[in-house]
């Protein structure tokens, strides 16, 4: 047996990876990386968070520094950060005031049965039928390294992760989340939304991070989200405005070129585009005053000839 704290605070042992996947598992998803910000004091409130709860109470021991398992696939290191993360989390949820929080398989709360739909990891609020509190997204980490894109570095760094981004976001607005986390394992980033366009999202925290440690602010997310888990877009609020599908776009930065906004602009603009200094003309009646000035100039012509 070992105290709560112990456990939170240990560093998630290391994976042997052998071989394996060659590419990240991709999503057609989209999102405008303009509507993400830093969330500056994702550290403090992951220690206030985690000192709210008494984690004195023992939790039966996990043997987790002996991790033999080899991965080699996205399912597998599902499987290994249930195990090594999520277990020892849900352990720790046990001992304290947080013991409906649990995690388990997406599909446990009734949903949807297509796995596009599903996500890697989800956490529970087991107060009444289950429903998620909160959920997670795996990529390989010999595929994707998390560690490069960091938030403070500004949005455009984040274009090498924008589709994994937009799958998250996806299956957090399916449950109506405020809370989720992409990670590969090696490093996590967590994401909270606060508006119908503005996410706030953490720098890379590594697997043997101290202060706070992975589990550390994975514990702090199940505090947060049973404060305040739900998120609820306006009636009003439309997806176009902040994200699009295709991965063809000419610029993925921006936001859905065939969003409301966009469309009125496109409509305002002229059927020709004016020359430097001169005023639009519409198509039609620009195709009429030339006929009527050639049919004059002709006329004017046939005149002269005859005189």
């Amino acid at each position: 047996m070992e105290t709560a704290a112990e456990v939170i605070l240990r560093p998630v042992p290391p994976l042997t990876q052998v071989n394996g996947t060659r590419y990240v598992s991709n999503s057609s998803e989209v999102i405008s990386l303009r509507f993400f910000h830093e969330w500056q004091s994702f550290k403090q409130d992951v220690l206030e968070a985690s000192a709210s709860l008494d984690l004195s109470h023992p939790v039966p021991y996990t043997d987790d520094v002996s991790e033999n398992y080899v991965v080699g696939s996205e399912l597998g290191l599902i499987g290994r950060f249930s195990k090594n993360v999520c277990d020892p989390v849900s352990k720790v949820f046990a001992t304290t005031c947080l013991s409906h929080l649990k995690f388990g398989d997406y599909q446990s709360a009734a949903g949807p049965t297509d796995t596009s739909q599903v996500p890697g990891i989800t956490m529970f609020n087991t107060t009444g039928p289950p429903r998620p509190a909160a959920v997670g997204e795996l990529k390989s980490f010999w595929t994707v390294e998390l560690e490069d894109y960091s938030i403070r570095e500004g949005y455009q760094r984040l274009i090498g992760i924008q589709h994994h981004i937009a799958q998250l976001v996806k299956y957090m607005r399916s449950s109506k989340l405020k809370f989720g986390f992409l990670s590969t394992y090696e490093w996590t980033i967590f994401i909270r939304r606060t508006g119908p366009c503005h996410f706030d999202m953490s720098l890379p925290i590594a697997r043997d991070a101290s202060n706070p440690s992975l589990r550390q602010c994975l514990l702090a997310l199940g505090v947060l989200a049973s404060r305040d888990w739900k998120f609820i877009e306006p009636p009003d609020f439309n997806i176009a405005q902040v994200s699009f599908r295709g991965s063809n776009s000419g610029n993925l930065l921006t936001s859905d070129p065939s969003s409301a906004f966009r469309r009125a602009l496109h409509a305002k603009r002229p059927s020709v585009r004016p020359l430097s200094g001169t005023k639009s003309v519409p198509r039609r009646r620009y195709r009429t005053c030339l006929a009527r000035r050639q049919s004059s100039t002709g006329a004017k012509t046939v005149l002269q000839q005859r005189s």
